[in-house]
């Protein structure tokens, strides 16, 4: 998505001309250089839901019949004009519906996040390119900046998927709702998203809130807290066979990882990826962080892994421990199975290219806070704490606390897995080849026409303008 960010001058002069009693217009936000995003219902109907707790020996607490409204969401720049438009409402032809989405982030907190459902696939970031087009979209609230280092830590540690996303302010039914992430949904799509066959493969998670869902199979070891629940295939298309299928599959794989004999069930790479990632942010939720599991079809040769992270509400909280993570549920049976090759490998991965994934994380932490992205976003977070009453922080401060703790977390991962390392057994195989070749594959890389590099393994760059050269392609931004 292209947008043009004002200057720092235009910062101070929207705070000024837009009093804390003003509900900023459309003009205003435009201003400021970020994407607006406004919503139209039909009627103005605002979608709605009922509180929903979990049943006994059970976790959680969220949301139940949120009900889906029908209108219309277009998205507006300051120097292109209307960029995206779905259009009026009509069933399967146009327009979109929208509801609230999560569970104690919907529930306890005035600001709501969302689901935007296109009537007719289409590609919210505007990238130029029919590749991206899906039904599907999300507009995360935005308090801090975790989910924008989540997204970078998955990046920058090669995770098979990162979800693209835009920042963007909210006008609903002519109201200023504030500052969002327009991310992309998590979900089954081979061209963009979780490639997995469309009918012989599935998409799992780990779920605590598995108790408000149509259809879940139980953990084998650590029911009733935790259940798999599906993002694909849906509830209602699943066979009776299919249902069974993925019941073995997910017990087999969980008493193998604590009894042994995972390493022909589950990639362990990107099961390495994934934990070596929450224990690098300090992740403290053990059971709310979504972990997704995906197998690409049900030939015995595709394995079970874990392509992206997502949920970054409680990192940057572990300083000198593991990760909630590490220490529970199925990272406590790999790491704690008399079988040490997951353990190999993690520690492997750390020694290849863990401590530098730090330092990039950190070095672009700092970038971007001098950005003038920053800018826009620190101006709308004005907006936004007058409208909710908040008070979030500038970017500059989020951004210095994630440095300094990065730079502890680092030295104290060092020494842990220094020590894990220090008691693997000599004769224990490892994924070392395997890693290597992964590590040393380059990822995709985009170049904006003033030469700025950036990794990444989608051809999506949406913050720079004008030409970019994404692999072989040439990217109209």
């Amino acid at each position: 998505m292209k947008h043009f960010l004002s200057s720092t001058i235009t910062f101070f002069l929207i705070q000024l001309t837009i009093s804390a009693n003003t509900t900023p217009s459309k003009s205003d936000l435009l201003q400021i250089g970020l994407p607006v995003l406004q919503i139209e219902t039909i009627d103005h109907e605002e979608p709605t839901y009922e509180d929903a707790d979990a049943p006994a020996g059970c976790m959680g607490s969220g949301i139940k019949n949120a009900t889906k409204v029908p209108g219309r969401v277009t998205i507006e720049t300051l120097n292109e004009g209307i960029i995206f438009d779905s259009g009026e409402y009509t069933s399967k032809k146009s327009g979109m519906t929208i509801k609230v989405r999560g569970n104690t982030s919907a529930r306890y907190n005035p600001k709501k996040p969302y689901k935007i459902k296109l009537e007719k696939k289409g590609d919210m970031l505007c990238r130029g390119d029919a590749l991206y087009n899906d039904k599907n979209w999300l507009l995360l609230r935005v308090d801090n900046i975790n989910t924008l280092i989540g997204f970078k830590t998955g990046e920058l540690i090669n995770m098979e998927w990162n979800p693209q996303y835009e920042f963007v302010n909210v006008i609903f039914n002519g109201d200023y709702r504030g500052l969002y992430l327009l991310v992309e949904a998590v979900e089954r799509n081979a061209d963009c998203r979780l490639n997995v066959d469309k009918t012989t493969g599935f998409v799992a998670e780990l779920d605590a809130y598995w108790w408000n869902e149509d259809f879940s199979i139980p953990s084998v070891f650590h029911s009733p807290g935790l259940a798999y629940t599906f993002k694909h295939p849906d509830a209602e298309d699943m066979t009776d066979e299919q249902k069974e299928y993925y019941q073995t599959t997910l017990q087999t794989a969980e008493q193998a990882m604590r009894n042994g004999g995972y390493n022909t069930l589950i990639d362990e790479i990107s099961f390495a990826k994934w934990i070596m990632s929450m224990d690098i942010l300090g992740n403290i939720d053990g059971a709310g962080s979504n972990l997704y599991l995906s197998k690409y079809d049900d030939q015995p040769s595709s394995l079970l892994k874990i392509d992206l992270l997502w949920d970054f509400d409680n990192i940057q909280k572990s300083e000198d421990k593991w990760s909630e993570n590490h220490t529970h549920f199925l990272f406590q049976d790999l790491f704690n199975c008399s079988d040490k090759s997951f353990v190999r490998t993690y520690t492997t991965l750390w020694e290849e290219s863990g401590s530098s994934t730090i330092d990039l994380l950190s070095q672009f932490i700092e970038s971007f806070a001098s950005s003038t992205l920053a800018e826009g976003i620190d101006a709308s977070i004005v907006l936004d704490n007058e409208r909710w009453n908040s008070q979030k922080k500038t970017v500059s401060e989020y951004a210095e606390a994630a440095t300094a703790y990065l730079s502890k977390r680092k030295t104290w991962l060092t020494n842990a897995i220094a020590e894990m390392a220090a008691s693997i057994p000599d004769d224990t195989p490892t994924k070392l080849s395997e890693l290597r070749k992964d590590n040393n594959s380059e990822p995709l890389t985009t170049y904006s026409v003033d030469g700025i590099r950036r990794h990444s393994n989608t051809i999506s760059n949406k913050r720079y303008n004008g030409i970019t050269i994404s692999g072989d392609k040439k990217v109209l931004r």
